[in-house]
């Protein structure tokens, strides 16, 4: 064995190892840093995918099957749907999977999250037969998170609400004897993604077919029991 062998490292070879040795590890630590943040920014893009579909086809759902029921607002007449650029208030049969069934009048529209301040798209839905009483019982009232961080809700009603004018595009539509034929609902979110383009067809309260019963109550129940965080929220 030679003199060196039995002597050890060098102070000089022990400082060049732990050197090499520290830069491997940032280097290792800094590679799995940024898998688990692609990770992760993955799995919250596959959420809020999730909940934008779910809020999405429950809102096409609940539109097709609007119903037009007489106004229960005592001060403004024709059928309970009051339409305006940036919400919108209607009358739909609910199931009773997740709570009361029956008529519902449901809202929706723009409000800002308690957390961030942002602008989020809530719907809320109120038995009709309590509608009259729900500011003495506002635990009546259930809401659902459509969609977060909205920066652009547009709402247009194609029809005739008036006999002497023709069918067309209307930012409004209150005070009419007649549901839209057409609804047309635009969102658009912060981080300058949109919403599929909703068109919903109202069936003039001829009421939905018992096939969607199922998938409408599943995609309510998924809306309300959501818990996710949207990228750029914080």
């Amino acid at each position: 064995m030679s003199r060196r062998r039995a002597q050890g490292f060098t102070l000089l070879e022990m400082l060049v190892a732990i050197t090499v040795l520290t830069v491997l590890v940032a280097l290792v630590y800094g590679m799995l840093r940024m898998a688990m943040r692609s990770w992760e920014s993955g799995t919250a893009r596959i959420e809020a995918s999730d909940v934008m579909r779910i809020g999405w086809s429950f809102l096409q759902r609940s539109l097709n099957n609007a119903q037009a029921v007489r106004s229960k607002r005592e001060d403004t007449p024709g059928i309970h749907f009051f339409g305006t650029a940036d919400a919108l208030e209607f009358v739909a049969d609910m199931p009773a999977y997740l709570g009361s069934g029956g008529l519902h009048a449901l809202g929706i529209g723009l409000e800002p999250d308690p957390r961030t301040e942002r602008p989020r798209l809530v719907l809320r839905r109120i038995p009709l037969g309590d509608y009259a009483n729900i500011s003495r019982d506002p635990e009546q009232v259930q809401e659902a998170v459509l969609a977060e961080d909205v920066s652009r809700l547009q709402l247009s009603y194609y029809g005739n609400p008036a006999a002497d004018t023709g069918a067309a595009w209307q930012n409004e539509w209150q005070s009419a004897t007649s549901l839209p034929v057409l609804i047309r609902v635009d969102v658009a979110l912060a981080d300058g993604s949109h919403w599929p383009a909703l068109i919903a067809h109202p069936r003039l309260g001829l009421g939905r077919q018992e096939d969607e019963l199922p998938a409408v109550d599943a995609d309510l129940q998924e809306l309300q029991d959501a818990e996710v965080e949207v990228p750029g929220a914080d």
